[in-house]
């Protein structure tokens, strides 16, 4: 390989422009699995949070959603941005940037000797998951799930290497 161009280089080029093309399909509202089509019931669920008080808005007969609403009491109770729609979804879009580095930090506490160079090309291919983008920049709640349990494993695979010694 030429001298200028080396193997680090080229890791981080490529992390690079995985991280500009998450950046750039939430700046150009890219839909590629389908999860703008929620924002209706997301909106309204919304609403229902921040017209009623936290028992009358989970037991509302309006709310709506695959999910359990623990993600709308979390943000409700610690997200100052929750009520506005656009920053909310910035800040969805912001914890999903998290996912990749807890996938590095499980990876590199697993594979302790495996280069860290191919470790980061590893952990950012979640930045390319059209279900992950759309998660992401629609404020959809898979992704807290996803970054939750990459916490847990984080925490099982320390948890278990302690007991080992």
């Amino acid at each position: 390989m030429n001298k200028f161009i080396t193997k680090k280089k080229v890791t981080y080029i490529i992390f690079s422009l995985v991280i500009f093309s998450f950046f750039q399909g939430f700046y150009y509202d890219e839909n590629s699995a389908g999860g703008k089509g929620d924002i209706t019931w997301i909106l309204n669920n919304i609403e229902i949070f921040k017209n009623n008080k936290l028992k009358d808005a989970i037991l509302d007969d309006g709310f709506y959603g695959n999910r359990t609403p623990l993600v709308y009491i979390i943000n409700n109770l610690l997200n100052p941005f929750f009520y506005e729609y656009e920053k909310y979804r910035i800040t969805v879009f912001l914890f999903s940037l998290i996912g990749p580095i807890f996938i590095y930090l499980c990876l590199k506490n697993r594979f302790p000797k495996t280069n860290k160079e191919l470790i980061v090309l590893l952990s950012s291919i979640i930045l390319l998951s059209p279900y992950y983008r759309t998660s992401a920049y629609w404020a959809l709640n898979e992704n807290y799930g996803l970054v939750t349990s990459l916490i847990s494993l984080l925490f099982l695979n320390l948890y278990l290497e302690n007991i080992r010694i």
